[in-house]
């Protein structure tokens, strides 16, 4: 029996459960967004769908209510705008409805409303403003990800 087995709680299961939740997530979505910056919008809804219970999921549990939250709204928002993109809006009022008992549970009010009012542009803003929004979100994960020099 090793040591492991010895500290073993249902807490440091959680965890373990929580981070591979968490490597699983970026990995899909990943892939989800290479499908939507690649603009092959079939594929993307069909990832996007996929990652967005983890999303949920994460919100619930995770031990860092803000990365999370951050996780959980950048996935909506990319799961709606492909919805948009693959003329699929009706989709996100039902999500809206079937999630308003999790936002309430895990947002703030605040939040929330936030939250219904992009998902709301998203869904009805001119599709050309929308892809430009797209566009400077990812722009500036990019130059986040960028080194300091």
């Amino acid at each position: 029996m090793t040591i492991e087995a010895l500290n073993f709680t249902p807490q440091t299961l959680k965890r373990e459960l929580i981070e591979q939740s968490i490597t699983h997530w970026n990995e899909m979505i990943h892939e989800a967004r290479s499908h939507l910056l690649n603009q092959t919008w079939q594929q993307a809804a069909k990832q996007y769908w996929r990652v967005y219970p983890i999303a949920e999921q994460l919100l619930r549990e995770s031990f860092c209510k803000n990365c999370a939250i951050k996780g959980y709204i950048r996935t909506l928002v990319e799961l709606a705008y492909v919805l948009r993109k693959n003329q699929q809006q009706e989709k996100l009022s039902a999500i809206m409805e079937l999630s308003k008992p999790l936002w309430l549970r895990e947002l703030s009010p605040v939040l929330i409303e936030e939250l219904i009012a992009i998902v709301t542009n998203i869904t009805y803003a001119p599709i050309a403003q929308i892809d430009i929004w797209i566009e400077g979100l990812f722009a500036m994960d990019e130059a986040v990800n960028q080194p300091l020099h």
